[in-house]
């Protein structure tokens, strides 16, 4: 079977950003773009994502802000929860938009990760193996926050 035909696509750049830190949440911070992301497209989403941390019990995760096009942007918030699952939260943000919004799929089967996102969430996979796949000690924990990839999607 051969794989289905698509637009071409653009080399993309993972950026590792600041850690996100709520009183009871951590996320850390990804970029994926194949140009820089406009400044206020990145403030807003830090802003959407505090306001997600700021909800959270005890969680720690990522996000990454990823630009898709000319003004379309996927925000996705990520947690590890139990032992071994990670949860998702989708919001997108597109023109003339003033804020991200929840991204509403119809179907039940629908994607998650697209090619350029499945970069960070190898690493960050990896990491949580490496990591926190231990007794959790407050060392574990930060050595799993220090761990980010930047380079190539």
């Amino acid at each position: 079977m051969d794989a289905p035909a698509g637009q071409g696509a653009q080399p993309k750049q993972v950026v590792a950003g600041d850690n996100l830190v709520a009183p009871q949440a951590v996320l850390k911070w990804y970029e994926i773009a194949e140009a820089r992301i406009d400044a206020s497209t990145i403030v807003l989403a830090r802003e959407t994502a505090a306001e997600f941390a700021a909800g959270r019990q005890d969680e720690v995760g990522f996000a990454i802000l990823h630009r898709c096009g000319e003004h379309f942007h996927f925000l996705l918030l990520c947690t590890w929860r139990g032992t071994n699952e990670l949860w998702e939260t989708v919001q997108f943000i597109d023109e003339g938009m003033a804020s991200f919004a929840p991204f509403d799929a119809p179907n039940a089967h629908r994607g998650t990760f697209c090619i350029w996102e499945m970069t960070a969430v190898s690493h960050e996979t990896a990491a949580w193996r490496k990591f926190l796949l231990s007794p959790r000690s407050e060392a574990d924990l930060e050595a799993y926050l220090r761990s980010r990839y930047t380079g190539e999607a």
